[in-house]
């Protein structure tokens, strides 16, 4: 949890999905020559916000020189992200990424990670306490059941009420909850990024 412009999103959204898909999905010891095709879920409060982290993350996939081998299976859909990830010694894999709204997500996928990127709207236009309780027994009922056990679920975000999402799951042991204020010290009000 930190305030707007802290590169939460860079840092944790689009960095950590591009690590997934350069990897590939592995478990135990695997190595990369045995790495298995990777598919991830970016949940966002509307599907058009997923869509702009998708779009970011593609956009970086496509400047690294790293990636310049995997071809893009879907280079017309802009808010997708499917690669046959290869390095051209032979291994490949299948690295999909797709985006969701929090409200319109469902049970079923299994993805083998899981980023919630800004589930509580737009900070502009704060949501209702309704709307806050409904978003919350979404994540409940329905996210926390997409990744599979010991696989990765991020939640990042600005909160925007005591009780809301991003604050319950401070009491979660299943998270790491972090809090970076944007004020280091109240009494002399510096700034953790000063403008």
């Amino acid at each position: 949890m930190a305030p707007r412009l802290h590169l939460k999103s860079t840092v944790l959204n689009y960095g950590f999905t591009f690590w997934q898909l350069f990897r590939g999905y592995r478990t135990g010891g695997r190595d990369w020559l045995t790495a298995e095709d990777v598919d991830g879920l970016v949940i966002s409060y509307k599907d058009d916000l997923a869509g702009d982290h998708i779009r970011n993350t593609k956009r970086l996939i496509e400047a690294n020189p790293l990636t310049r081998l995997w071809p893009d299976r879907k280079p017309q859909a802009e808010a997708i992200i499917s690669y046959n990830v290869t390095f051209g010694l032979g291994h490949t894999w299948l690295a999909e990424v797709r985006g969701s709204g929090i409200l319109a997500a469902a049970r079923g996928k299994h993805p083998k990670f899981v980023v919630v990127d800004d589930p509580l709207s737009d900070f502009a236009n704060p949501a209702e306490t309704s709307e806050l309780e409904h978003i919350d027994r979404v994540f409940r009922q329905v996210i926390l059941s997409l990744p599979r056990r010991g696989d990765p679920l991020i939640v990042i975000g600005t909160p925007q009420a005591e009780d809301d999402l991003l604050h319950k799951l401070a009491d979660n042991d299943s998270f790491i909850w972090q809090r970076h204020p944007a004020i280091r010290d109240e009494t002399t009000r510096d700034v953790l990024w000063p403008e």
